[in-house]
C-alpha cells in the first residue's frame, strides 16, 4: 500500500515495523504454559525476533505508528470537516444562483460552481478513503497488542469513551506501556534463570 499520506499539512504517517524473517504461526499457549521459558519461546516463534530485546524494540516501533497513524487520522478529520463546510457553502451559493433571474447571465459562473463542488466532492471521498484504512491499520495495531497482552498474562483495556479519539488514543498508550512493562519483566526473569545456568 506504501506510505499514507495524512491529510495537507500534516507528517506522512510511518510505516508499520516488520518483524525479521519468515513468521511462522504459533498457537497460543495454555494458562499451564505461560511460564517464562515457554512464554519466550512463544513470543520469539510468533513475532520471528531472536531475543525479547527485539521483541521490546518492536513493540516501541509499534507505539510511534500507533502516535503517527493517529496523527494522520485526525488531521483527515479536520479536513474531511472543513471540505464538507466549502461544500455546503459552494451548494448554497449554487441553489441562489438558480432561484434568480440572472441565472443567463451567470451560466459560467454557476458551471465554474459546479465544478468546484465536484472537486470539493472527490477531495472527501478521497480522505474519506484515507480515514478508512488508516482506522484499519489501527484496529491491527490494538489486535497484536491484544494478543501479545493476552500471552503475557493481561488483557487490553478500553478506552473510557470510545468515541472520542483523544481517549482512544490515551488507551492505546496505555496499553504500550502495559505490554513494555510485562516483556521487561519477563525479560528480567529470564535473564535470572541464564545467570543461574
Amino acid at each position: 500500500e506504501g506510505v499514507v499520506e495524512p491529510a495537507e499539512g500534516g507528517s506522512p504517517a510511518a510505516q508499520p515495523p516488520v518483524s525479521p524473517g519468515t513468521q511462522a504461526k504459533a498457537s497460543t499457549p495454555t494458562a499451564e504454559a505461560l511460564n517464562p521459558d515457554a512464554t519466550i519461546a512463544w513470543l520469539k516463534q510468533a513475532s520471528g525476533l531472536s531475543d525479547l530485546d527485539s521483541l521490546v524494540t518492536h513493540f516501541c516501533q509499534l507505539e510511534s505508528l500507533n502516535y503517527h497513524l493517529f496523527d494522520a487520522c485526525n488531521q483527515a478529520n479536520v479536513r474531511i470537516a472543513a471540505l464538507q463546510k466549502e461544500l455546503q457553502n459552494v451548494q448554497a451559493d449554487l441553489e441562489h444562483l438558480e432561484s434568480t433571474e440572472m441565472m443567463g447571465r451567470h451560466k459560467e459562473v454557476a458551471a465554474n460552481t459546479l465544478v468546484k463542488r465536484d472537486q470539493a466532492l472527490k477531495r472527501a471521498e478521497a480522505l474519506h478513503d484515507k480515514q478508512v484504512l488508516l482506522e484499519r491499520r489501527l484496529a491491527l495495531v490494538r489486535a497484536g497488542m491484544s494478543q501479545a497482552l493476552r500471552t503475557l498474562g493481561t488483557s487490553l483495556a478500553p478506552p473510557s469513551r470510545p468515541e472520542d479519539p483523544a481517549s482512544v488514543y490515551a488507551a492505546l498508550l496505555q496499553n504500550l506501556g502495559t505490554l513494555e512493562t510485562k516483556a521487561r519483566a519477563v525479560l528480567a526473569v529470564y535473564s535470572k534463570i541464564m545467570d543461574k545456568n
